[in-house]
């Protein structure tokens, strides 16, 4: 998954949109089956690397909207630095629009 994701934002958009279309999709689907702190943790490293436009970057952040309340459920200790590392990207988005 991670070298699917890392791929993805390394491609150019528009040329792979159907393909990103397709692995949001599959992403989407299998989001209860994820390690959500595995996926949160290489969704934010591989973002920060490659900056993807505006449109992914707000489905990438409805995919953590999915994940955050599992992430707060099975790691509520260490919820307070997800919400640190998270902060940056919701921020990023939100003032995107």
């Amino acid at each position: 998954m991670a070298e699917t994701m890392e791929h993805l934002l390394m491609s150019s958009w528009s040329a792979n949109q159907m393909l990103f279309r397709a692995a949001y999709k599959a992403l989407q689907q299998r989001i209860y089956c994820i390690d959500p702190a595995e996926f949160c943790d290489q969704l934010l490293h591989t973002c920060s690397l490659y900056q993807p436009d505006d449109e992914v970057q707000a489905d990438l952040y409805e995919l953590l909207a999915q994940i955050g309340p599992r992430l707060y459920q099975e790691e509520p200790g260490a919820w307070s630095s997800w919400r640190v590392r998270l902060l940056p990207f919701t921020e990023q988005v939100l003032r995107r629009g």
